[in-house]
């Protein structure tokens, strides 16, 4: 299945908001990351974001209500969103940020971040281009 991010960004095909986010799936090689998740009607999606470069997780719980995901790649991808990712503090980004920034904006990698209401917030950095990331 084809994803529909609008012009902010945001995910709106497969429709994810207000869905769950019931499982996360790191493939043993750490390459490739896996998001279950279950839409409002009871629909079961599995994003892939391939060439995994980075994962952070916070608060995964039982119940992880998605508000919304959004899809960056390159130059469109948030500084404060790579300095999460990468859980630099204030020292560490201004040491590190533009490099990152450079690396990203060149290799046209995505940034992914499932924002919830209540929750999970996952922010995922991947060496592959958005229109890789699939849906099924």
């Amino acid at each position: 299945m084809a994803l529909v991010v609008d012009r902010e960004g945001i995910l709106r095909d497969p429709g994810l908001h207000d869905g769950l986010l019931v499982g996360i799936n790191l493939r043993p090689d750490k390459e490739e990351l896996l998001l279950d998740c279950r839409s409002v009607d009871g629909k079961d999606i599995r994003l892939t974001l391939p060439k995994l470069i980075r994962l952070r997780v916070d608060n995964f719980l039982q119940g992880n209500i998605i508000c919304d995901i959004s899809i960056h790649e390159g130059d469109r991808c948030s500084p404060q969103a790579v300095k999460r990712v990468y859980g630099y503090d204030d020292d560490d980004a201004q040491k590190w940020i533009s490099t990152n920034m450079k690396e990203i904006i060149d290799g046209r990698w995505t940034l992914v971040e499932v924002s919830t209401s209540y929750g999970c917030e996952l922010v995922a950095l991947c060496g592959a281009h958005a229109d890789q990331i699939t849906a099924e």
